[in-house]
């Protein structure tokens, strides 16, 4: 058998890189990009986005179940790996459970729920915080008045805040709607937030009328006390008029005759 080309040029027994040598089976092409990053997309720009051309038939709808089948051997994995971790440390829990805890009375319990009430969202939340029932707390409230005005100081404060930050965003700008060209942000559609302004508006207005009516409430009620003082008085008996002091006429003095006067020395 002649030698071919290749076995002249490198040599005999040589062979081609293509032969000789089992081929790797051919991998079918996975998707240019994964699904969570095309819903992604796709949520974010609508039909603006530009995805690949396999993931250009899929709808909103088709991209989320594809990422959710996507993600869930990762879902699965972490909870596996979050149920062992469960079981090995379930020995450590129950210990922990098992220990004495320290317990706080008094004052020192007062304390801690009014921490816990200030870092917390509601008083069923910090009294659970606490390790106390809700009608604890407000018993302590009717019966310790330093309580009392703290926690009033809480509830003030949060208010507060809460208004401020209401305050800073009224009439704020809101995009409505974004315009997008060839997958760029070429516009937007903005409109002013008034709803935020107006409620400030309006609770001003009856912070005011409420001020004005407790004054002019404030004006009748002294009002109606003068008159009630002026009418007891004018329904009080009179005092009788002291008689005026009458001159009173000198008392004559009996004359005394000769006889007596002399007797009288003698």
């Amino acid at each position: 058998m002649a030698p071919s080309d290749w076995e002249l040029f490198y040599g005999k027994g040589a062979k081609r890189p293509d032969q000789g040598f089992s081929q790797a089976p051919q991998q079918q092409a996975g998707p240019s990009m994964s699904f969570t990053d095309a819903l992604t997309l796709k949520d974010q720009y609508g039909p603006n986005a530009i995805l690949p051309p396999d993931m250009q038939s899929y709808t909103l709808e088709d991209l989320r179940l594809k990422a959710e089948e996507e993600k869930r051997p990762f879902v699965e994995a972490q909870a596996r790996e979050a149920g062992a971790k469960r079981v090995e440390q379930a020995a450590t829990a129950v210990q922990r459970a098992m220990a004495p805890k320290p317990r706080r009375y008094g004052w020192r319990l007062r304390i801690s729920f009014l921490n816990h009430f200030e870092r917390s969202r509601s008083v069923t939340e910090a009294a659970a915080r606490t390790g106390i029932d809700e009608t604890t707390a407000r018993r302590w409230r009717r019966k310790y008045p330093a309580f009392n005005r703290r926690w009033i100081e809480i509830v003030e404060s949060r208010s507060r805040c809460k208004a401020e930050d209401l305050t800073l965003r009224a009439g704020e700008l809101q995009v409505v709607r974004r315009y997008f060209f060839r997958g760029k942000q070429v516009g937007e559609l903005t409109r002013h937030e008034d709803r935020a302004l107006m409620f400030l508006i309006q609770r001003a207005d009856t912070a005011q009328q409420r001020e004005e009516d407790r004054a002019e409430r404030r004006e009748i009620r002294e009002h109606e006390m003068e008159m009630r003082k002026l009418e007891i008085a004018a329904r009080a008996p009179q005092p009788a008029p002291a008689p005026e002091p009458t001159e009173k006429e000198p008392v004559p003095t009996p004359e005394l005759s000769g006889h007596e006067t002399s007797t009288e020395k003698a």
